[in-house]
């Protein structure tokens, strides 16, 4: 899914924004499938998240699918190859998890097991800059 440069969301939640768009301005916001797919599973999703739409998101062709894993401390992320089915995506050597399709994101999957969770801007931060140990 790609969002023209020039339209911005302005200081609204995603789903605000989300609330306020009709078919046609969706239309002209929406470009195709998502890039990039978070599911956040829990025990009642699990099963869900895994089965029904693992496959609804790669029959769409959602390029990348990852679900993260609060209870199991772990993200699995997985890319839409040529052949129409999801592969597995590995952290690079730093231990970033980075979609294939969506430039300039990244994500720690250690950071599902932080408790407490970091405040929004320093995740922000950290995903611009990682953290020093």
């Amino acid at each position: 899914m790609s969002v023209p440069a020039e339209k911005t969301v302005g200081r609204m939640t995603f789903e605000e924004f989300l609330d306020g768009l009709d078919e046609d301005t969706w239309a002209e916001w929406v470009d195709g499938p998502a890039d990039l797919v978070v599911e956040v599973v829990s025990p009642d999703s699990i099963g869900r998240d895994r089965g029904e739409k693992f496959i609804e998101y790669e029959t769409a062709g959602v390029a990348d699918y990852w679900l993260a894993d609060p209870d199991r401390g772990q993200v699995e992320a997985y890319h839409l190859g040529t052949d129409g089915r999801y592969h597995p995506i590995r952290p690079d050597r730093r231990g970033w998890l980075r979609p294939l399709e969506l430039v300039g994101f990244r994500l720690n999957p250690a950071w599902v097991r932080l408790t407490p969770l970091p405040p929004a801007a320093t995740a922000r931060r950290w995903i611009r800059r990682p953290p020093r140990p």
